[in-house]
């Protein structure tokens, strides 16, 4: 018996250690080291019970102009069985074309990471979509979630220079960047801030001037939402805004294509 074990074992003992070996690093792999996310692919943020979103890269994007499906769902919904805890996956950023526009202004610039400020022209970045909690309900009454109340001036600068009447909402304009209200859904108001355009013929190395929009909507629970983007774009600010939610209806996992 003993000349037979040796005589099997001997002749396939570098097989018998190669697959030894491969099956701890497997085991390795799957309960000591985290799962690196495929960031090519939708990563699914739990941000209330009313939205599981779809956050997309900007290469799908491409494929998405390009006619392809964008986001199947019912896929998404196989991949994800088992519910994560809200905000498990914190929101990082999403980004899209400014609506009616057929692709980047500079591609070898939109993947640059410093300054940020000179990622490209015709892109939007929402870098904020936050639940609120029953705790941020408690703290902040509805007067508090109005941006109305946090952008009225009382100074006597603003009172002999009021706002006025510009990209539909209301501005005020003290020279470096303007300061607006508008409505942007229904009963809810966005804060918007807008950077004056530079003269990039007497300042070539400004940086990019930004438009910032910020807003509460009552919408899947309550959410804080903030994005931005060129400042040439600030007469898009509603179109803008309007492609935003289209894109949030059409990547909540929860609801129907």
């Amino acid at each position: 018996m003993k000349k037979f074990l040796f005589r099997y074992f001997n002749p396939n003992l570098a097989l018998i250690v190669l697959v030894i070996a491969a099956t701890g690093i497997l085991l390795y792999r799957k309960y000591a080291s985290p799962p690196v996310p495929d960031m090519s692919k939708p990563v699914v943020y739990y941000l209330s019970d009313e939205l599981h979103f779809a956050a997309i890269p900007y290469e799908a994007e491409q494929e998405h102009r390009a006619g392809k499906v964008l986001v199947d769902k019912a896929a998404l919904r196989a991949s994800f069985p088992i519910p994560q805890a809200l905000g498990s996956t914190k929101f990082t950023s999403m980004e899209f074309l400014i609506p009616g526009v057929q692709g980047l202004a500079d591609p070898t610039a939109y993947f640059a990471t410093y300054p940020m400020e000179r990622r490209d022209d015709n892109v939007v970045t929402v870098w904020n979509i936050a639940p609120w909690s029953k705790e941020d309900y408690a703290n902040n009454p509805p007067g508090a979630r109005d941006r109305r109340t946090t952008w009225t001036r009382t100074g006597d600068y603003w009172q002999k220079h009021p706002p006025k009447e510009m990209y539909g909402m209301q501005c005020y304009d003290p020279g470096d960047s303007k300061s607006c209200l508008g409505e942007i859904l229904p009963g809810e108001w966005a804060r918007v801030d807008i950077d004056n355009l530079p003269d990039f013929t007497k300042s070539p190395n400004a940086l990019r001037p930004l438009m910032r929009v910020s807003y509460f909507t009552k919408a899947y629970g309550g959410l804080t939402i903030q994005w931005r983007t060129h400042a040439k774009h600030a007469a898009k600010w509603r179109e803008i805004d309007a492609k935003f939610w289209q894109l949030m209806h059409e990547r909540n996992v929860l609801e129907q294509p």
